[in-house]
């Protein structure tokens, strides 16, 4: 079960969504950098838009599904992909809101790094919905 019909596409997506996921870390620790900088509303305003601008950027770089997927399948294939993209905000939020705070319970610490995970799996489960029937009747062939 791949996305894009084959084990070695599944490699390639997943090693490329914990890239992405590694640069929403940084993304937020530079944002945690600017809101414990100082507390005027810019510092709050950088903040909040560095990881919400960074997801946002993510989102517009998927690429659509195809056209022949049935109503299920698709609507199935973009209520994943939100989810995944509502997991990477909240990972990169809690990194953000947390990072530099010696008091955080490792168990927080654990939370956060769940969404980030389960960003990177609803991602590839997103792109296996989004496979036409005849790619995945193909693949389970094989």
């Amino acid at each position: 079960m791949g996305c894009h019909g084959g084990g070695k596409q599944v490699a390639a997506i997943f090693i490329r969504e914990c890239i992405v996921l590694v640069l929403a870390f940084g993304i937020s620790l530079i944002a945690s950098m600017f809101a414990n900088a100082g507390r005027d509303i810019g510092a709050l305003a950088a903040a909040l838009l560095l990881p919400v601008g960074f997801c946002l950027v993510r989102a517009a770089r998927v690429r659509y599904q195809r056209t022949e997927l049935s109503t299920l399948r698709s609507v199935s294939h973009q209520i994943v992909l939100a989810l995944a993209f509502i997991s990477l905000l909240i990972f990169e939020a809690g990194v953000a809101m947390f990072a530099g705070d010696a008091g955080i319970p490792f168990g927080v610490w654990v939370v956060v790094g769940g969404f980030g995970v389960g960003y990177v799996l609803l991602f590839c489960f997103a792109h296996w919905i989004g496979q036409p029937p005849d790619v995945l009747t193909d693949e389970f062939l094989r």
